[in-house]
């Protein structure tokens, strides 16, 4: 039988750590975000250009875009507006309307509905200030 040798790891302390998300650190999967994001689990709206308003939940908020989860898959690529309200650590209300674009949807069994990634379309400069504000509370 041959003998094989292999060099111990470094101790836990000496290596050094990692603010990438532990998915984004499996070999395979790549991290696609460029941007920081945050839960935000609040009810808004999604208006698409064939139907009016629908209700929907949002999961997390960047200042590149939004998650969240419909009842209707969405096709990506497709423009829509989306209504919500974000609220700041010091209670302060900020309502925003923002057109968008869907970049994914996939169907989730445990969020019951489609989780939908999209893609801000010339967000306004007070929506990414708020979104920065949020983000950093």
């Amino acid at each position: 039988m041959a003998d094989v040798t292999t060099e111990p790891s470094p101790p836990a302390a000496a290596q050094e750590p990692s603010d990438t998300p532990k998915f984004a650190q499996i070999p395979g999967v790549e991290e696609r975000r460029k941007t920081a994001r945050k839960t935000f689990f609040v009810m808004g709206q999604i208006a698409l250009p064939t139907r009016g308003p629908m209700a929907v939940r949002y999961l997390d908020i960047s200042t590149g875009g939004v998650g969240l989860v419909s009842d209707l898959n969405i096709p990506a690529r497709t423009r829509v507006h989306l209504k919500f309200t974000i609220m700041l650590a010091d209670s302060s209300f900020y309502p925003f309307v923002v057109q968008a674009e869907v970049a994914h949807s996939t169907f989730s069994s445990l969020r019951r509905g489609f989780v939908i990634g999209l893609i801000f379309l010339n967000p306004t400069d007070e929506l990414l200030m708020t979104i920065k504000q949020y983000i950093a509370s």
